[in-house]
């Protein structure tokens, strides 16, 4: 009794490696659509996210403290402490706020470009599994390319919340303080003497 010879399995898996060759090189050439796509996002394009929310940010900031700083000038000047001490206390306060605030707005802007670097590897990640999963390269390329222009919208920004209200309305209300007794704004106007003499009070 004779026994068939016959190739039929390894007929079979030699169509499943070819099968399997074809996909990768299918996914190969997804891969590189996808990367082709996405190559616009280097380090010139985050860099300039990051510079486009200074230069929203900064000129807002800037003439918020400009104004502030008139307001408190005058504030300062009406009661007859712009060359005081305590004035001088006042403007270095509203400097100091001014440079917290700056280095706020830059450390937001590092984030902001942070942020857009996760989204885009996120959507680029996102994509390769999903052309791992197709082995499709002309759907990956479509993809890839709505997902960048999705990805390379303008970014909108809300404007610049007021960071320095009521600074300068506070030295009025510290003069106000110190005239009933409060530390207020420590200038010393209304302090007693401490012996003999008449008092400087201010009406």
């Amino acid at each position: 009794m004779g026994f068939m010879g016959g190739g039929g399995g390894d007929s079979g898996a030699a169509q499943a490696r070819a099968d399997e060759l074809a996909r990768q090189s299918r996914i190969k050439e997804g891969t590189l659509k996808i990367s082709d796509i996405f190559s616009q996002f280097n380090d010139e394009y985050y860099g300039g996210l990051s510079k486009k929310y200074l230069s929203f940010y900064n000129p807002q900031l800037q003439e918020q403290f400009d104004k502030e700083s008139r307001a408190t000038t005058l504030a300062l000047s009406r009661t007859g402490n712009l060359s005081s001490s305590a004035g001088a206390r006042k403007i270095n306060e509203l400097a100091k706020l001014f440079k917290r605030q700056e280095a706020f707005v830059g450390s937001s802007a590092r984030d902001f470009e942070k942020k857009a670097r996760g989204d885009v590897e996120n959507a680029r990640n996102d994509l390769l599994a999903q052309l791992n999963a197709s082995a499709d390269p002309e759907a990956a390329g479509l993809s890839a390319t709505t997902r960048a222009g999705i990805l390379s919208r303008p970014a909108s920004f809300s404007p610049l919340q007021n960071v320095f209200t009521g600074f300068a309305d506070q030295i009025s209300t510290g003069i106000l303080a110190e005239r009933m007794g409060f530390p207020g704004l420590k200038t010393g106007l209304f302090d007693l003497p401490a012996s003999g003499g008449s008092s400087r009070v201010i009406r």
